[in-house]
């Protein structure tokens, strides 16, 4: 099995409360780096953890902190529909334990459905062995999309060895023959 790897849901809440709505823009937000780009348009602190803490105070009933306001009004001004969701979900509940129960169903449901694989559940993702990771990580990603999500997941640690070479990366690899260069002299 090999080291214990995690295969992490990228922005699991955002991909969550974009189903059914389909808004291009948070998906490329998501596909960008949701953190990333939320701290690029707003001019926040580049502190991924604290971005993540940020958005989700902002998504709650009532964001207390100032910055959590300011994120809060611009999503609703930029993502009207997504926010609308929002406030549906903080409506009946709170759309932390809304997010986390879909999360934790969907795992559940993936786990269920890959009993060949080796998986022990995570918050957004699963834990496998090394030797499993890839297709898990190929595996949870098809899952993903046919859930109307967008499908991206990503292995952490990331581990080269662990993922597909790219076009670029294989032709690197190959190796100079001697005799095919000594014709071209």
């Amino acid at each position: 099995m090999g080291k214990l790897i995690n295969v992490d849901i990228t922005a699991m809440v955002q991909q969550i409360l974009n189903i059914g709505i389909k808004d291009q823009r948070w998906e490329q937000w998501i596909t960008d780096g949701f953190a990333e780009t939320l701290c690029e348009v707003l001019d926040l602190d580049r502190h991924h953890k604290n971005t993540k803490k940020l958005f989700m105070q902002a998504i709650s009933k009532n964001p207390i902190h100032f910055q959590a306001k300011e994120v809060s009004h611009y999503l609703r001004s930029e993502f009207p529909q997504i926010m609308a969701k929002v406030d549906e979900l903080n409506s009946t509940s709170t759309v932390q334990m809304a997010t986390q129960r879909f999360e934790a169903s969907l795992i559940e449901e993936f786990i269920q459905s890959h009993k060949h694989l080796t998986l022990i559940p995570a918050h957004d993702g699963v834990f496998c062995g090394e030797s499993q990771a890839l297709e898990t990580h190929e595996s949870l990603e098809r899952f993903l999309k046919k859930k109307g999500l967008l499908g991206l997941a990503k292995i952490k640690p990331d581990l080269p060895h662990l993922r597909h070479k790219t076009i670029s990366e294989i032709l690197t690899d190959i190796p100079e023959y001697p005799a095919f260069a000594q014709k071209a002299a």
